[in-house]
């Protein structure tokens, strides 16, 4: 990538375990000098913030929306170079932020937990992690924020699955 990595996440977070994996991450991303912003579309920006001051990230890396309307959240999405949507429980079809990340095209990093059917998920369209695991989590991020293939070929993965399945 030439220019800042956008990284969103958006819909509702159970934010312990949100706010953890996205500090580990950002200290990760930026001990590798690797230039990225967190796009966050949602409320939270206070708890998000103190977790990333906390692992040394300064605001800079952080834009915070609050809560949007429908349209104000396609628009702020098309900044987005990767999504990030971990659940606790897996990523499921009945995620209505995997149909929107889809639809638009992103390169997801989800999460593989009991809600997750492996036939549907081990396909080439999403970068999974093990759910409730910080560091697979991490690494999953790091890799494919450094990835631009990868993230082209999940793109166009993602947008044909969605035609085919959602």
């Amino acid at each position: 990538r030439d220019s800042t990595c956008v990284i969103a996440l958006f819909g509702l977070f159970r934010m312990k375990q949100e706010l953890e994996f996205l500090a580990k991450a950002a200290k990760a991303l930026k001990k590798k000098n690797f230039d990225f912003i967190f796009l966050v579309i949602g409320g939270h920006g206070n708890e998000i913030q103190k977790a990333l001051e906390n692992e040394g990230i300064e605001d800079s890396h952080l834009s915070v929306t609050g809560y949007l309307d429908e349209e104000d959240v396609s628009t702020h999405l098309q900044a987005t170079d990767l999504l990030l949507l971990p659940f606790e429980d897996g990523v499921s079809p009945r995620r209505g932020t995997l149909a929107v990340g889809l639809s638009h095209g992103f390169p997801i990093i989800t999460s593989r937990g009991k809600n997750t059917n492996l036939e549907i998920f081990e396909r080439n369209f999403l970068q999974l992690y093990n759910a409730n695991d910080h560091e697979d989590f991490v690494e999953k991020t790091v890799m494919l924020a450094k990835d631009a293939e990868r993230c082209k070929v999940l793109s166009k993965n993602a947008v044909e699955i969605y035609n085919h399945e959602f």
